[in-house]
């Protein structure tokens, strides 16, 4: 096969951008629940995981606002590091912007 008819195949689709949209939400779910498990130091609470009150949503909703905020924040400057010491090169990506797809599942699109 030349490498032009290798290209106009469908490209194999890695990452998480391979998982459709439930199998990406449960993903994060188990993620989640294990990070809780290992990182948490408070008290498991009974009952069920969603509360049903307002005002516990609210807080529960403020809070996880807040620690996505960080992370989000914790994961651009480690990326832009990254991206600075070419830690996606030995992997053969061309660029950072193809590893995080491949490696991290963040997509060149939105």
């Amino acid at each position: 096969m030349t490498n032009a008819s290798t290209n106009n195949q469908s490209k194999i689709t890695l990452g998480m951008s391979s998982f459709g949209h439930k199998e990406r939400e449960q993903f994060g779910q188990n993620v989640r629940l294990a990070m809780g498990c290992i990182e948490s130091t408070a008290k498991p609470i009974k009952g069920n995981a969603v509360p049903s009150d307002e005002t516990t949503i609210r807080t529960r909703l403020k809070i996880l606002s807040q620690e996505m905020s960080s992370q989000h924040a914790d994961l651009l400057e480690l990326l832009i590091k990254f991206d600075d010491l070419q830690g996606w090169r030995n992997s053969g990506a061309r660029h950072c912007a193809a590893w995080m797809n491949c490696e991290v599942g963040i997509s060149m699109r939105n």
